[in-house]
């Protein structure tokens, strides 16, 4: 037994707690179900993985892992232009997590089938051939004596040869060895060389990925509803804690179990990544559906008993592990006829935003700590405030000013940051922000014949920014709003709506596609912002990455995938920006000199010589 995991998930596109569950529930099922021990994780095919998931699975109790897609793209570097010598590091390795945690790994060079020329084989020689070249391939980048060679793939029998190669090449040769062994075996010869070496693993700590850029956005409601599920249950998890110590209910155990495990089923790499068939794709919704469903259910139900002991018409409650200010929308049924007044737990009314004809109401909830609460009472008013026109394409709060083109599409012309002195523009210079960018595509990859779990432009763009649009500003009791309406050629319609909130540092921005009935278009939203020296970075899972410019195009023309096989793009959790690099500098205790001129590598440009730099 091995992988530890309940599935191979593609850890990139999920929450760190749905990556824990998975760890959690397969070590469970593996350990106090089939009665094993696993010790690798085995990661063979996900599409690029958190950056923190070795950490995670080392505190699971894995001292392993092994997986064949990594940073030479989905065939590995044995099938890349460079080949083998294009290794910028062995096969095995110190995987570690920004936890400091990791896992002696196995980075498969040839790729997960490797093997496959040896079951290809029509004789027993021709497979000893086949498995020897791969042996003589392979060995030089391993870091050991010891070679793994994956046998068999998915969807094939077991290996035809495996077992008479291992005989027969015994019989006939003392070195090299060929041994039917486990992973465990594998990576405990290999811990056991390089203690008889006195040598260690080198580490690496860099960002695996990418790998397959489309599946972050195929079939897009997958990670929609996977994101709304894991919110649900995590939310109801928190609250039922707390509802159960507060009130005597029941924790409701088995209805979150069975949200996790759907989760941890949707999270599998050939399911939430977007490359399954569409019966496939089908089932799955239902699954996550369920999921936040019991979510959704088990965190009602522990708010409802929560605010049942508070005084306040609506108690708003802050699930976030920080304290929040923000806007907060709540559902009057029935509507009420007129207007709503909306007081705080002093009497003192807030301004509010009355929707819907009376049926929603919106105001901004102050400093409402990490999960507590704050109650309001709502009263009748005479008069409902909304939306109100005003001419114009400006809108402004206490933190940005925005202006929009309309002969630019509606596109931002300029975004500037009222906090820094004077105030600092956030779009480059003879660029336009929140633009879009629609891209053709090829249906399938022109060279690899894979999927949209690829992405596949082939040349030709068009930008909302070409066309004229219609533009109109609103003022109301929370803040000042524009709202966008165009059309790109005769591809599509957008809507985009933009919002500042008195009292929020945010830009609220929504982009609604209408009347798209084409096939194989890539739509990306562009915000070009003048930062010096920046590069992108975004939170992946339990980490951070920083990648390259994902550029497809600069000009007229988008990049042909034909000749171009690989996009730079990214998955963000929760956020992603620019940031520029940080230069940090170390030195001894009172910034004495070292007693080894090893300690400092540029000790030449130092006045005190040792000192560290």
């Amino acid at each position: 037994m091995l992988g530890g995991t309940y599935n191979e998930p593609n850890t990139n596109l999920t929450s760190p707690e749905t990556t824990i569950r998975n760890l959690v529930h397969g070590m469970g099922f593996q350990r106090h179900v089939l009665g094993a021990d696993p010790a690798t994780a085995w990661q063979l095919d996900v599409f690029g993985h958190d950056p923190q998931f070795p950490g995670l699975a080392a505190d699971a109790g894995l001292t392993s892992s092994s997986w064949a897609r990594g940073p030479h793209h989905q065939w590995g570097p044995m099938h890349s232009d460079g080949g083998l010598g294009g290794m910028q590091f062995c096969s095995e390795f110190e995987w570690i997590s920004p936890s400091g945690r990791g896992l002696l790994t196995h980075y498969m060079p040839a790729h997960y089938s490797a093997g496959w020329w040896m079951d290809s084989a029509t004789t027993l020689r021709e497979a000893s051939d086949a498995t020897y070249e791969l042996f003589d391939q392979l060995k030089t980048v391993a870091l050991t004596r010891n070679v793994l060679l994956p046998v068999g793939t998915d969807y094939t029998p077991p290996n035809t040869w495996v077992t008479a190669i291992h005989r027969d090449w015994a019989a006939r040769y003392t070195w090299p060895r060929f041994v039917c062994a486990l992973p465990r075996e594998f990576f405990a010869a290999v811990r056991a060389e390089l203690a008889q070496r006195g040598c260690e693993p080198s580490p690496q700590t860099r960002d695996m990925n990418p790998i397959y850029t489309g599946k972050d956005v195929s079939y897009i409601d997958t990670k929609q509803a996977n994101r709304a599920a894991e919110n649900a249950v995590l939310a109801a998890e928190r609250f039922a804690v707390f509802a159960a110590l507060a009130t005597g209910a029941d924790y409701p155990h088995a209805a979150l179990a069975k949200a996790w495990v759907q989760l941890a089923y949707g999270a599998h790499h050939d399911a939430i990544t977007g490359s399954e068939s569409d019966q496939v794709y089908l089932d799955l919704l239902t699954g996550w559906r369920d999921a936040w469903e019991l979510g959704r259910a088990a965190r009602d139900a522990s708010l409802a008993l929560l605010s049942g002991a508070i005084e306040g018409d609506v108690v708003v409650w802050n699930p976030l592990a920080h304290p929040r200010t923000d806007l907060v929308t709540a559902r009057i049924d029935p509507p009420l006829p007129a207007g709503v007044q909306v007081l705080d737990a002093d009497g003192a009314e807030l301004p509010a935003l009355v929707q819907h004809d009376g049926s929603s109401v919106t105001w901004l909830a102050r400093d409402v700590g990490s999960l507590g609460w704050r109650a309001y009472r709502l009263a009748p008013a005479d008069q409902a405030a909304g939306w109100a026109a005003v001419p114009g394409s400006v809108i402004a709060n206490e933190h940005y000013r925005l202006e929009v083109d309309a002969a630019r599409g509606g596109a931002v012309a300029s975004l500037i940051d009222l906090s820094a002195q004077g105030g600092r523009e956030l779009i480059a210079e003879g660029r336009v922000g929140n633009e879009l960018a629609v891209y053709e595509e090829y249906p399938s990859h022109p060279t690899q014949g894979e999927g949209p779990w690829h992405l596949l432009p082939k040349g030709p763009v068009v930008c909302s920014s070409e066309s004229p649009a219609r533009v109109r500003a609103f003022r109301g009791p929370l803040g000042e709003r524009v709202v966008v309406r165009g059309r790109i050629g005769t591809l599509l319609r957008y809507t985009q709506t933009l919002t500042l909130w008195r009292g929020v540092a945010r830009v609220d921005c929504r982009t609604t596609i209408d009347d798209f009935t084409g096939a194989d278009q890539l739509v990306r939203l562009r915000w070009p912002c003048p930062v010096p020296g920046a590069m992108p970075v975004s939170e992946v899972g339990d980490a951070v990455v920083g990648r390259g410019f994902a550029l497809l195009h600069d000009g007229p023309r988008a990049v042909d995938t034909a000749r171009h096989l690989w996009a730079l793009d990214n998955p963000a959790y929760g956020w992603f920006g620019l940031s520029s690099a940080a230069r940090v500098r170390v030195s001894g205790p009172g910034c004495g000199r070292s007693r080894s001129p090893r300690w400092c590598l540029r000790r030449r440009r130092c006045p005190g010589r040792w000192r560290a730099s």
